[in-house]
């Protein structure tokens, strides 16, 4: 079972992290202090920082993200919690060390909707969009096509979405948005097939 808001996940061996983006709008529960917060909660006094090989003491709770496990509240330092601190970003390589306490805490908006910050910027080639809304979603699986608001937005619509590659984004378009296409062997309208589809699927299993 994957932990859950409030839990306690002691680590034992190192583990890739990062600093969590779009953090502005996460607002403590307990104490009006994220260091304290991991404090109360852990039982644990603050020592040193949570990043490996990293030699100052923790002085804030930082909001990392964890690989496999997702966003943790770990007590580290404020250099290793600097958004220009490029070995903190995604890609950087930096991991939390082992036999230290984080605890499991909510992704807000803010982070859910905040450009990703990598090490290294991904190559263009490389990035990867939102199918609908254009918002970069690289740091997402490589078999997700839409950001997290989208797919969310999406639930308990009909599934006969309309496809509209022209505005690079799918959406639900009414019949007067989609150019009227006819199959070039029998004239059927197939409108509702992908773009690269010159037959309907009659003709096309005849001619296969």
């Amino acid at each position: 079972m994957p932990p859950a808001v409030g839990d306690i996940l002691h680590l034992n061996a190192p583990i890739e992290a990062w600093n969590a983006d779009g953090t502005a709008d996460a607002v403590p529960d307990l104490t009006g202090a994220w260091i304290t917060d991991a404090e109360a909660i852990t039982g644990r006094r603050r020592g040193r920082c949570s990043f490996e090989g990293c030699p100052n003491m923790a002085e804030v709770g930082g909001h990392v993200w964890v690989r496999s496990i997702g966003c943790v509240i770990a007590p580290i330092c404020r250099p290793c919690n600097s958004p220009r601190n490029m070995a903190r970003r995604q890609g950087g390589g930096s991991r939390l060390r082992a036999n230290i306490e984080v605890f499991q805490t909510h992704m807000t908006e803010g982070m859910r909707n905040a450009p990703r910050r990598f090490a290294q910027e991904p190559r263009r080639e490389l990035r990867r969009r939102c199918e609908r809304c254009d918002v970069d979603i690289s740091d997402r699986p490589p078999n997700h096509t839409v950001c997290l608001n989208c797919f969310h937005g999406d639930r308990g619509r009909a599934r006969h979405d309309i496809y509209d590659y022209g505005h690079r984004a799918y959406g639900f378009a009414t019949p007067q948005s989609r150019n009227a296409r006819s199959c070039m062997s029998c004239g059927t309208d197939i409108s509702d097939r992908p773009p690269n589809h010159t037959v309907c699927l009659r003709c096309y299993r005849q001619f296969s």
